[in-house]
């Protein structure tokens, strides 16, 4: 976390995947239900990928000491990517009606493509974006963190 006030950079709280190796997992941040993080960890091994979510809205002036993280799901496909390192990989995860799901847009290796991934249950459907330069960037924005005075 950045603090403006302070022109200070500080941990704003640990991950739930803090633990591993270095190296042996790629892990990207994103956004969950607009107030609260996620953590998506993939194993370079196994390929086996969980997802974190805190449990309760991140508030303004939070210092991230209370944040608790819950295992939102696992995946464990064989036709699921594995996620390079220093590539650009975007997430979304919800929680509806239908069930939790999983929306990946990540890049091929060889060739240099743009994929889509919707993982919900058992079912895990790839679709290619023709339309995209394959270097997209990626990042993750929480306006909610930052005080601006």
């Amino acid at each position: 976390m950045l603090d403006f006030s302070k022109e200070i950079i500080k941990i704003f709280c640990i991950l739930p995947c803090e633990g591993k190796r270095a190296g042996s997992h790629i892990r990207a941040l994103s956004i969950y239900k607009g107030d609260r993080l996620s953590v998506l960890q993939q194993s370079r091994s196994t390929g086996e990928t969980n997802i974190w979510v805190t449990e309760k809205k991140i508030v303004n002036g939070d210092d991230g000491g209370n944040v608790v993280w819950i295992k939102f799901m696992t995946v464990s496909r064989p036709n699921f990517p594995m996620l390079v390192r220093h590539i650009s990989t975007s997430y979304f995860v919800d929680n509806n009606i239908y069930g939790k799901s999983l929306v990946l847009c990540c890049r091929s290796k060889k060739p240099k493509e743009a994929w889509v991934y919707i993982v919900r249950g058992d079912l895990c459907k790839k679709i290619k974006i023709d339309e995209v330069v394959c270097d997209f960037q990626s990042s993750v924005y929480v306006p909610s963190l930052i005080n601006i005075f």
